[in-house]
């Protein structure tokens, strides 16, 4: 079976999981108020030490790398300490400041730990789904020497300008901000260049949390030296179809035009794996210079869109255009499913490969336990294992056990052919700390098979490795603290002997705030200056 089936029937089990879910969740509103006084009233220390050997014994039982980047004896400590240090009552937010820093200390950016927010009841939810989105997710941020910076605005939004400075929101500092959460969560290794663009994404649900509502802020900024201090508030969505009964009649023809694009823009949707929450594309090809002599893919994720036929169809409008270089761009991209970066790579190659090695885990019943062990209610549980049976029984049937230690072979791992139709011209990949996980996978083949110059800044997810596949989360009884680990270790098929690092580019660029300000991509701009010399030679 390999990885795109099994992620089918693993979006299963979460579409069913998910459904169960939501049924409970909208049952009454006893459960939200009943889960809010919970996580809001403190726990008694006892309670708290039983939620840190809850997870403590489960990231011991499951995570298959656990003493990569830190001692046995250092975790033990720290787990230790942290029992020994609660000796007063802590609502479930204030302990997860205290738990967040030994789960991150392993230093793998897949295992942390989350921080809890108020659930709504039903008429809450129904009123939010009239209104636009939060007031800070509106807008992009970048951190330029430790200060945050606005550098992306909706059309049409007047109320703060690009280029400005975030000096506090609802009377935090940023810098006390980001103090606060700096230990919360970590990148893969001794990697740093994860941090600030982490930040920077996370500045708003940071907010959140410690102001405990996302519908209104008051944010202190600076613009052209001008300090400003606005409160921006959650607005109603615009009414885009407002009622006109003088509105003239569309005509049949009209109406089947309207139809038709919404029927094209619906295909373009599920190709290019729409995300309706940033209103972006995960995948998108386009192309440079007059002759189109370049080609550009922008992938934001590896998880959304119908990626084999994604491929298929840019790979040959690539050919048909006879672009004598491909630009694959994965700066921001926090990774996906292991078959979409395999597939894109079997287009860039013209050998057969070995994608990755087998993929270690702790037993040979570890996705088993995970899952009974996970968040899902035991209803669901249940239904999932008794559909599920062949499921688990293919897992089964893939896993060995090589010298003590138990693997997952998937057909990533064993010996593949180069699709017929592969890229044969340059290949630059951009890259930054925001490139983690199946991003880095890939990368670390591209660069460890001499296949593409790489340009940027080093990337978040390690050069040899991360922790994740099946990720189940795990939620401490008492805090309600979720937590969430992979249960596989993915070693690409290259290896560095600079262990805890990205890969490096060979082309180092920093984007800076001007570049921002004035609409600049310095490290496209870079490639197509490296294309037209080559050329021009």
């Amino acid at each position: 079976m390999n990885e795109s089936r099994i992620q089918n029937l693993l979006n299963t089990f979460k579409g069913i999981s998910l459904l169960f879910i939501v049924a409970l969740l909208f049952s009454s509103c006893v459960t939200a108020k009943r889960y809010n006084a919970q996580i809001s009233t403190p726990n008694s220390p006892e309670n708290l030490r039983a939620d840190v050997d809850y997870i403590h014994k489960r990231i011991e039982k499951l995570h298959p790398e656990l003493y990569w980047y830190i001692s046995k004896e250092e975790l033990e400590h720290k787990f230790d300490s942290l029992k020994a240090s609660i000796d007063t009552p802590m609502t479930s937010n204030e302990f997860y400041f205290r738990i967040s820093p030994v789960i991150a200390s392993v230093r793998q950016g897949h295992t942390r730990a989350f921080p809890v927010l108020p659930r709504k009841i039903r008429q809450e939810r129904k009123a939010l789904r009239k209104m636009d989105d939060p007031p800070l997710a509106r807008y992009q941020y970048e951190l330029f020497d430790n200060k945050l910076y606005v550098v992306k605005v909706p059309e049409g939004d007047s109320c703060i300008r690009v280029g400005s400075e975030i000096l506090s929101a609802n009377g935090h500092s940023t810098s006390e901000i980001f103090d606060q959460f700096r230990n919360t969560y970590t990148s893969d290794g001794y990697n740093t260049t994860l941090y600030p663009l982490m930040n920077a994404k996370q500045f708003p649900s940071f907010v959140n949390v410690l102001s405990n509502q996302s519908d209104s802020v008051r944010l202190t900024y600076v613009f052209n030296s001008h300090t400003i201090d606005t409160l921006l508030a959650r607005q109603p969505k615009k009414d885009v179809s407002p009622k006109d009964t003088l509105k003239t009649k569309k005509t049949k023809e009209e109406l089947k035009l309207e139809q038709q694009k919404a029927k094209v823009e619906r295909k373009k949707r599920r190709l290019q794996g729409y995300n309706y929450i940033t209103k972006t594309y995960s995948k998108n090809l386009s192309f440079m210079e007059p002759d189109s002599s370049i080609a550009v893919m922008k992938i934001n994720d590896f998880s959304r869109g119908r990626m084999r036929q994604f491929y298929k169809e840019s790979f040959a409008r690539i050919d048909s255009m006879q672009s004598r270089a491909l630009v694959i761009d994965l700066r921001g991209n926090p990774g996906g499913k292991l078959a979409d970066i395999a597939k894109l790579y079997s287009y860039l190659v013209d050998t057969s490969f070995v994608f990755i090695d087998g993929m270690e885990i702790t037993s040979r019943y570890s996705f088993i336990l995970g899952h009974y062990w996970s968040a899902i209610p035991v209803l669901v549980k249940a239904l999932n294992f008794t559909l599920g049976l062949p499921f688990y029984a293919g897992q089964l049937a893939l896993i060995r056990k090589v010298d003590g230690k138990y693997y997952h072979f998937l057909s990533s791992a064993r010996e593949r052919k180069p699709m017929p139709n592969a890229f044969k011209g340059k290949v630059y990949v951009l890259i930054d700390g925001g490139s983690f996980s199946a991003s880095s996978i890939i990368s670390t083949n591209l660069m460890g098979s001499q296949r593409a110059t790489f340009v940027g800044e080093e990337t978040g997810g390690a050069f040899n490795g991360c922790v994740a596949g099946i990720m189940p989360v795990f939620v401490m009884p008492h805090s309600k603290i979720p937590v969430k680990f992979g249960l596989g270790v993915i070693r690409p098929y290259y290896k560095s002997p600079v262990d805890g690092r990205g890969i490096m580019p060979q082309v180092e660029i920093k984007p800076t705030l001007q570049d921002r300000i004035n609409g600049k991509d310095p490290e496209l701009e870079w490639v197509i200056d490296d294309v037209r010399q080559h050329t021009r030679e």
